[in-house]
């Protein structure tokens, strides 16, 4: 029996120490930021085939003009990048091998051997001509538009063994243009030798297209014109794509076996290791790597999709947590551990872009190479569908004037650790890069110096409507006079710095209250109240904004004559959510014009209440055109929102909603800032890309600390981010708005959140107060879940996700903990 019990507690000790063992090891997840990547491999290039056009302080560009690649090689780091994948045609090889065979009938195996060049495994003289082409086309067949569209490389080929034109009677491998691509020479422009053209000429479909190319000291540029694009078929042009395997990952080929004589042993070409970034969220990582499976891509559509330009003039919410839109038109790629990088940004076009990145033999369609690619898409046409009648029946088309717009996108190199060019040659180089564009451009503006606690975000929801017996019945939550008493009674807990928004803030709450002034409603409070309250907060440095989505509307709440955006087909953009119980399912979006306009007639209502800032959502991260007669595309309407948000900064500070790039001009304060990314299988990071582009330039409120972001890894998450936190509160508690629309604000009764709000504030202020008015430089991850983040004022900040204590500098931080280095 002694023995019996010594077993067993033997077991039990050994049992004890296993589940210890995997319970120190933090699990990463798609959510943290993993190790830098192993060291690259560099290969010099070899400049076989290539002409050089123009070499400066930082980089070699070459130009090779049988497979249309360019090749910049970085005097920095000895890394060339190219367009392509820069492979002989398999045709052309085997033609080759072909002829060579057919003209020397006695060539041994191992002479046949040495001409016989490794072709790629999975591809055709199609992929091969996209693979390395500079740009690709879609287009759509004009007989029938239904049909999906047809994608060609700007260096499609096919080869022939025909009678060579340079030695009459003798044959050699000639390309064939016939059924093909014109690809004219590289031409320089203006004598220039920073400045090229290269012309294509499409003969499948008669489209040309003009890309000018220059170089300089950052990299490479593309930029094709609108005003070039030309041939009989333009209008059936769907999108053009830049450069789709610049920074390619992978490739499989097989070298030829002169004991078969065929191309059957296969290898693998050489596999760096690296990442591609993706403006997701907060900013994602894709990790290089071979996947077994077959998983779905990315696609980002900058500034979001267009609605008024979908297939559909209606659509669903689906029933899970949306996909994020870029906010910013760029991507980029890193190879090996600070050794080689590209940042790709647009600065025209964007607003008809997409962020496309696709695993190799991805399950989409889109990518079926061995190789992982990412790469910008500029959309031109679509096809959608036309409805003539209210019985559904309808045919497809494409818009009658096709999107126009230019197109100029940049690739910037980055190079080394950063400690000769400020930049390295990762993702925080890359928005360290960014960040600074941004400024040279007047996008961004570094914001004053405070002084203080750090600021903290409290929102409030007022009222919204439910049915009732006859029309509709106001819920109120929490009446202005509740908002200055909760306010107040935060200030006496010791948070100093507070600013707030009032949702529904009048009559018909948050989904039936008015867009261009505000209705004042007795049971939350009157003008004359909201004005007392207003000023008496600001006095005590509180402030208090009015917050209204501007781009939802219902049509119990207005007219949709004259204020709702049309669909390309002439139809009301409708959008169903089915989720909602309150007082409508069926929503639509507002013109852009009447938007502008209520922004201005609101300010000018509320201007009497002394408000020091306004709050501003839904056109701020949703951008469409509008067809209800004199159209405006997305470009107009980007200009139609600066000119009323800079008019608003002139008096108030701006605090917006996941404001889209082409508003940050005029942002104080960003809020709902994404805190994760979408969570595509094929995300491996989750980075603070957005934060550190973003650092110094405007005040970032986190997602919402009570809604599923509220545990102490969370918090974490928000110092690391240097992301301030963010409450929304209601007086009553939450279930009584459970018969309206804003039923999904569950939990928000202020007696259950006023202890977290204080011990939050608290934990973040110790860490960031100290780094307000600091650049954040640098981050970097010590060990899985351990972050230490820099700052230009001198203090680290170590944040320790794990379970057991972690030393750095000699300042040990403990288990979920965040410790500064000072």
């Amino acid at each position: 029996m002694l023995q019996t019990k010594k077993i067993l507690i033997l077991l039990l000790t050994l049992l004890i120490t296993h589940v210890y063992v995997v319970n120190a090891a933090y699990i990463e997840t798609n959510k943290d930021t993993k190790m830098p990547p192993d060291v690259a491999v560099i290969v010099p290039l070899n400049t076989e085939g290539y002409t050089e056009l123009h070499r400066n302080e930082n980089f070699i560009f070459n130009y090779k003009q049988h497979n249309g690649v360019f090749a910049i090689t970085d005097r920095r780091n000895g890394y060339t990048w190219k367009t392509g994948i820069d492979h002989d045609y398999d045709q052309f090889i085997e033609r080759t091998v072909e002829l060579y065979i057919d003209q020397n009938p006695e060539a041994t195996p191992e002479q046949i051997e040495a001409i016989a060049k490794p072709i790629e495994d999975q591809m055709n003289n199609t992929r091969e001509g996209i693979a390395n082409s500079l740009i690709t086309i879609e287009y759509f067949n004009r007989e029938n538009v239904a049909n999906p569209t047809t994608t060609i490389g700007s260096s499609a080929k096919t080869f022939i063994i025909a009678e060579d034109p340079n030695n009459p009677g003798t044959e050699s491998v000639q390309e064939r243009k016939s059924d093909s691509m014109d690809t004219s020479k590289v031409n320089k422009i203006n004598n220039d030798d920073t400045h090229y053209r290269v012309d294509f000429n499409f003969k499948r479909i008669d489209i040309e297209i003009k890309v000018h190319v220059y170089f300089s000291l950052d990299g490479i540029r593309f930029e094709i014109r609108d005003e070039e694009l030309g041939g009989e078929d333009i209008d059936m042009l769907g999108a053009i794509t830049v450069a789709p395997f610049m920074g390619a990952y992978g490739g499989k080929q097989f070298e030829y076996n002169k004991v078969t004589e065929d191309w059957d042993i296969p290898t693998l070409k050489l596999r760096n290791p690296g990442y591609m970034l993706v403006p997701d969220g907060s900013g994602a990582l894709i990790r290089f790597e071979d996947y077994a499976s077959k998983l779905s891509g990315y696609t980002g559509n900058v500034y979001s999709e267009d609605l008024a330009q979908l297939r559909q003039h209606f659509n669903s919410v689906p029933n899970y947590v949306p996909f994020e839109n870029p906010t910013m038109p760029l991507f980029g790629v890193a190879v090996g551990n600070q050794q080689a990088a590209f940042l790709a940004y647009a600065t025209s076009g964007e607003e008809f872009m997409q962020v496309i990145a696709r695993p190799n033999d991805s399950s989409d369609s889109y990518n079926l190479t061995n190789y992982n690619i990412i790469h910008s898409r500029f959309v031109f046409n679509k096809v959608y569908t036309q409805y003539y009648n209210e019985f559904g029946g309808n045919y497809p088309s494409l818009f009658e004037t096709r999107n126009r717009f230019n197109i100029d996108l940049n690739y910037a190199f980055l190079s080394g650790d950063g400690s000769t060019t400020g930049y390295s040659a990762d993702y925080v180089g890359m928005a360290l890069k960014y960040r600074d564009i941004l400024h040279d451009r007047g996008i961004l503006n570094y914001k004053d110096p405070v002084t203080g606690d750090i600021p903290t975000r409290i929102d409030f929801v007022m009222a919204d409507a439910k049915n009732a017996l006859v029309g509709t019945q106001d819920v109120v939550v929490t009446t202005i006079k509740q908002v200055d008493k909760i306010l107040n009674q935060l200030q006496d807990e010791g948070i100093t710095n507070i600013n707030s928004g009032l949702y529904g803030y009048q009559k018909g709450g948050i989904t039936l209250g008015h867009k261009s002034k505000p209705n004042w409603s007795n049971s939350i409070g009157s003008k004359g109240e909201f004005d007392k309250v207003i000023t008496n907060l600001a006095k005590e440095g509180i402030d208090v904004s009015l917050a209204l989505n501007y781009t939802q509307v219902t049509e119990k709440q207005m007219s949709l004559t004259r204020n709702v955006s049309k669909h390309v087909n002439g139809w009301y953009m409708e959008e169903m959510d089915r989720r909602k119980v309150g007082v409508t399912q069926e929503f639509y979006f507002a013109r852009p014009s009447k938007i502008v306009s209520w922004i201005k007639s609101n300010e000018k209502a509320t201007r009497s209440l002394g408000i020091q800032s306004m709050t501003f959502e839904g056109f701020t991260n949703k951008l469409y055109s509008d067809y209800s007669g004199t159209d405006t595309s997305v470009s107009k309407a980007i200009e139609l929102y600066q000119g009323a948000l800079e008019q608003i900064e002139a008096k108030h500070k701006v605090n917006a909603v996941k404001p889209n790039q082409y508003l940050w001009a005029y942002t104080d304060r960003y809020l709902q800032t994404p805190m994760f990314s979408s969570q595509y299988l094929v995300q491996t990071d989750t980075v603070p890309f957005l934060q550190l582009v973003l650092n110094q330039s405007m005040e970032l409120y986190s997602t919402y600390v009570n809604f599923s972001f509220y545990n102490q890894r969370d918090i974490l998450r928000m110092i690391d981010y240097n992301t301030y936190p963010a409450f929304v509160l209601t007086h009553n508690p939450s279930y009584e708005l459970a018969s309206t629309n804003a039923a999904d604000y569950y939990s928000t009764q202020y007696i259950y959140y006023m202890d977290m709000i204080r011990d939050v504030q608290s934990q973040m202020n110790a860490a960031l107060s100290s780094v307000q008015n600091a650049k954040w430089i640098n981050r970097t991850v010590l060990a899985p879940g351990v972050i230490l983040n820099t700052y230009d004022n001198g203090i680290k900040i170590v944040i320790n996700y794990t379970d057991t204590a972690y030393t750095h500098a000699g300042v040990t931080v403990n288990a979920e903990a965040f410790g500064l280095v000072l």
